[in-house]
């Protein structure tokens, strides 16, 4: 199993975050500034740069507004509804041509 940054799942994670900060109104200085941290680190986050755990989830959550609870359950919802999708096929290769050994 890939690890959690580079599966689908996660960017769903990360446009959620974005779509619920400005949702709310905050901009990412804003949060920066009630998380104590620097508005690179937001950015990192948001971008996958930099990975965020659940009581960072808690954290940033609390601090534009939103239930950290009903945002857990609408991230399922919205990983439930991209598990739902039908995957599409892998790109086929064009076969290689036979290598000499010259």
């Amino acid at each position: 199993m890939p690890k959690s940054i580079h599966r689908p799942e996660y960017k769903v994670l990360l446009e959620f975050i974005r779509e619920t900060r400005v949702a709310r109104g905050v901009t990412q200085d804003v949060l920066s500034d009630r998380l104590g941290r620097g508005q690179a680190s937001v950015s990192d986050i948001e971008r996958g740069v930099r990975r965020i755990d659940v009581l960072e989830l808690r954290d940033l959550c609390q601090q534009i507004g939103a239930d950290f609870l009903g945002f857990v359950a609408e991230l399922e919802k919205r990983l439930v509804s991209i598990e739902a999708e039908p995957s599409k096929p892998a790109a086929k290769r064009k076969p290689r041509a036979p290598h000499s050994g010259r």
